[in-house]
């Protein structure tokens, strides 16, 4: 069963922009496709699970979760 999806308004920068629209196109999915699934494996933790059920936004544990899931995209 298909789930539904919400529409969200980033700004970004033009060059930030092009360099997910070019990440995008060599993995043969949609910009949108592709800003989903950074961002779905951004909200995991180390251990793969959802950070809002281990911590609170602000809290430490949150940001070092964070922290360890943070790749450098080129």
């Amino acid at each position: 069963m298909r789930q539904t999806k919400v529409a969200v308004l980033v700004r970004m920068l033009p060059t930030l922009k092009a360099k997910l629209s070019e990440i995008a196109k060599r993995e043969h999915r949609s910009l949108s496709q592709q800003v989903e699934l950074f961002l779905e494996h951004c909200v995991k933790d180390p251990k793969g699970e959802d950070i809002e059920e281990n911590a609170s936004w602000g809290g430490q544990s949150n940001r070092d979760a964070l922290g360890a899931n943070k790749k450098r995209i080129t």
